[in-house]
């Protein structure tokens, strides 16, 4: 792999990670349309790992804050839920909230890796979730901010995000659609999608790592892995803060637009 091969693609892995347009997919597909060889699973680990970071340091204080108040409610309040601190809520309900994507990620992201990666089936998921991004801005009716969330409505949303291991639905874009109809405004199922991500993203990071040790001397090398690695940190930082204040005032048929248009690309392109 060259340095611009992974220049090209940490960069393409920072903003689609980010913003609801699907990294997986995109991942997939840059090196097909460019006729580039299929980059190895540890490429893949390497970028996903510069957007972890990315987003753990953009959202750090909050981190700590969750943390800090979820473990001091638990030790005080044990499982009297009621007397919890809302930030204390909030951060059980985020954990809540990654058991969807934990338990299907376990189970089936090597079968999905598999059979799913498929340039068709990206391109039927970009439309069908950018139609269900329209449809949230339609006809949601946000008005909650997180301390409203309850149980149910985080579970929900962390199914949407177990949906996006699927390639081409994207991580962002269906959370931030089921946070919309769960009753969270536009830019606050955008916070929450990304703290929600953050855990389900360290662990399969940590799970993958040998990866990426094996990787060493092979088809990658360590000067791509770097490449790529902070192409997607720095890129990943600037798409979660593009993406938060575009959001607060814009809808999301930008990024329905860009979905429908490559998918159109991938259909004409690939002769599908």
């Amino acid at each position: 792999m060259s340095l611009l091969h992974a220049l090209v693609l940490g960069i393409v892995q920072g903003l689609t990670e980010f913003l609801p347009v699907s990294s997986s997919g995109h991942l997939i597909i840059v090196p097909e349309l460019l006729h580039w060889k299929e980059q190895p699973l540890a490429f893949d680990v390497a970028v996903h790992q510069g957007t972890t970071l990315a987003v753990l340091l953009y959202f750090w204080r909050d981190f700590v804050r969750l943390t800090r108040h979820g473990v001091a409610d638990i030790l005080r309040c044990r499982l009297r839920w009621a007397e919890y601190s809302p930030l204390g809520r909030l951060a059980l309900l985020i954990m809540l909230g990654c058991v969807p994507a934990v338990i299907v990620g376990g189970l089936f992201n090597t079968w999905i890796e598999d059979h799913l990666r498929q340039p068709w089936l990206i391109a039927l998921m970009l439309v069908v979730v950018g139609g269900a991004m329209l449809a949230a801005d339609r006809w949601a009716h946000p008005s909650r901010e997180m301390d409203k969330l309850n149980p149910a409505r985080a579970l929900l949303i962390g199914c949407a995000q177990a949906l996006a291991l699927i390639p081409g639905v994207s991580r962002s874009g269906s959370t931030i659609v089921a946070g919309m109809f769960a009753g969270l405004r536009r830019d606050t199922a955008a916070r929450f999608s990304f703290l929600l991500a953050a855990p389900v993203i360290v662990a399969a990071g940590i799970k993958e790592l040998p990866d990426i040790r094996s990787a060493a001397g092979g088809d990658v090398g360590s000067p791509a892995l770097v490449v790529g690695f902070v192409a997607a940190f720095l890129s990943g930082i600037s798409a979660v803060h593009l993406l938060l204040r575009y959001v607060a005032r814009h809808p999301l048929s930008l990024f329905v637009w860009y979905r429908v248009a490559l998918a159109a690309v991938i259909i004409v392109t690939l002769g599908l």
